[in-house]
């Protein structure tokens, strides 16, 4: 079986019955609002921790989206570029004038 036990905080000061209490300020199991405020606590953290992740992952997308189609840009006309190196020629259109080889 559990006991429960009241909780009393105490500081050293002069006079040794002055304490506080949980319930002097009216937040006792009795009233409901200490009992509510547990109850809240746990979900109301599960629910904070799932909309930060929701905005954090959103604010990187926001980010990432436009770096990456950028990135796809200079990648393809970095490819477009290797491509047309590689394959690159000279052409000329070309007039003889004189010739001076031997024809026998």
């Amino acid at each position: 079986m559990f006991k429960i036990y009241k909780k009393v905080v105490v500081f050293n000061t002069s006079d040794p019955n002055k304490r506080l209490e949980a319930n002097a300020h009216g937040i006792t199991p009795e009233t409901g609002t200490f009992r509510l405020s547990n109850l809240l606590t746990i979900p109301a953290l599960i629910i904070g921790g799932l909309v930060s992740i929701v905005f954090f992952s959103a604010f990187f997308a926001l980010l990432l989206i436009p770096v990456g189609i950028l990135s796809y840009k200079f990648w393809r006309l970095f490819k477009k570029a290797q491509q047309t190196e590689a394959t690159e020629s000279l052409e000329a259109e070309y007039t003889v004038i004189k010739d001076d080889t031997d024809k026998h």
